[in-house]
């Protein structure tokens, strides 16, 4: 490889940053959402009036978004894009999720829509594309 740096070498940084930081924020959310379910299903806008609260199913969601955010932050801690798209998958179908929402509630421009453009797909699309800048492993194939 040449003295040059490669365009993708200069962003790992800010992407391992972004990993990181989305990552913690996403492991927060989870760990409010298994702690303390209640306050999680009445403070999040929209979801207390999408729905009747179910412990049980806001825990699950909490260990999803915990879940995820360690695989993100280990992703980007040992630069491993792998462990980074696992991480990614649970956050990137909730945004897709809301997107469809959005949709269907007609585009409205709401106090919902904000919260899940910046809390939900904003952060997800980022550390989606942060995992383009991790280095991949090639796998080794034995016959």
């Amino acid at each position: 490889m040449s003295a040059k740096v490669r365009s993708v070498d200069r962003l790992r940084p800010a992407a391992r940053a972004v990993l990181t930081v989305v990552g913690f924020i996403s492991a927060v959310f989870g760990l409010w959402a298994i702690c303390l379910p209640e306050g999680f299903f009445t403070t999040i806008p929209g979801l207390a009036t999408s729905g009747m609260y179910h412990q049980h199913l806001v825990g699950d969601v909490g260990l999803a978004f915990l879940g995820s955010g360690v695989l993100m932050c280990l992703g980007g801690a040992m630069q491993m894009a792998q462990l980074a798209v696992a991480g990614c998958v649970f956050p990137s179908l909730h945004a897709i999720f809301h997107v469809f929402v959005w949709v269907q509630r007609g585009c409205l421009s709401d106090a919902v829509t904000v919260f899940d453009f910046f809390v939900v797909v904003l952060p997800t699309a980022l550390a989606s594309a942060s995992v383009l800048a991790l280095p991949r492993r090639k796998h080794e194939t034995s016959i």
